[in-house]
């Protein structure tokens, strides 16, 4: 048997496997087709065991005939619960406008006849004496939450504004942060609960980077292909192994001529927002607009 001599594979800055040195001309030369394959078999396996969790969701909901919760998601996540139920039996949402981390409600108000908040808490996260505090990240957050026996899927988006904080996590373990947290690193904190609507500092505002890009025609297949620099048929793979989505659902359709304000989420390449199709140039190709985010 040929001695197993290793080597680590990378795609663009990410580290997928180390395989057998006898390999890696072919993999160098075929990387992104094997990215794509690993990346297929593990999301078939993922989206089977999620598509069961938001089935059961929607079964305790309708049998109960009331509103049901999932923990926080991530967009290609949360997607997954409409594949399984109506759209108006469904809502997203992550705290405020623009959270990315969401949770799934089941529940249709009109049938119900009620409404209900979703069971989030706004954490607001500030320095004793800002003058002196540290220059803290989102790691740095996230990472005393994760000290105190929290669970990833019981905390939505950190939103970090000046020198404060804004988390948004589960209400059962709302009061636990607050009464746990008292510093972050070096700095001495406050944590407590706040409304929202009443922190003129919290939002989440994306930024955007506007691209005029020339294509042969205003297929997604196409777009993205120019983008991000890829062939055809590379863009075309990433359909194949469900790393795109639109409008935060799973997008197979490579042929899909986008509407505008459509959103797209590459997975492993970035976001950005369809604007418009332009003017025709004189080889026959379409301008199009584009709104990545930065």
């Amino acid at each position: 048997m040929q001695k197993m001599i290793t080597e680590t594979l990378f795609f663009g800055e990410k580290k997928l496997k180390e395989f057998n040195k006898a390999d890696i001309l072919f993999l160098n030369q075929n990387n992104l087709y094997i990215l794509l394959l690993r990346t297929q078999l593990m999301s078939d396996k993922k989206y089977i065991n999620l598509k069961k969790r938001m089935e059961d969701l929607y079964r305790q909901s309708y049998a109960s005939n009331s509103f049901v919760f999932s923990r926080f998601l991530s967009p290609s996540d949360a997607a997954a619960a409409f594949d399984v139920a109506d759209k108006n039996y469904v809502r997203l949402w992550g705290g405020i406008e623009g959270c990315e981390r969401v949770m799934v409600r089941f529940g249709d108000v009109s049938d119900l006849g009620y409404e209900v908040d979703f069971p989030i808490s706004t954490l607001k996260i500030r320095p004793v004496n800002p003058k002196y505090c540290e220059e803290l990240t989102h790691r740095d957050y996230l990472g005393v939450f994760m000290s105190l026996g929290v669970e990833r899927d019981t905390i939505g988006d950190i939103v970090i504004k000046d020198k404060n904080a804004y988390a948004f996590v589960c209400d059962s373990i709302a009061e636990h942060l607050c009464k746990n947290i008292e510093s972050i690193k070096n700095t001495t904190v406050i944590c407590a609960k706040c409304d929202p609507e009443n922190e003129s500092g919290i939002s989440i505002e994306p930024e955007f980077d506007e691209n005029m890009i020339i294509v042969p025609s205003p297929r997604i297949d196409a777009v993205i292909a120019k983008l991000y620099n890829l062939s055809r048929s590379e863009s075309r793979r990433l359909f194949t192994a469900g790393m795109v989505l639109v409008n935060g659902r799973s997008c197979g359709n490579e042929s899909l001529v986008p509407k505008e304000r459509d959103i797209f989420a590459v997975r492993g390449y970035g976001k950005f927002i369809f604007e418009e199709v332009g003017e025709m140039t004189k080889k026959g190709n379409v301008m199009v607009r584009i709104n990545r985010y930065v």
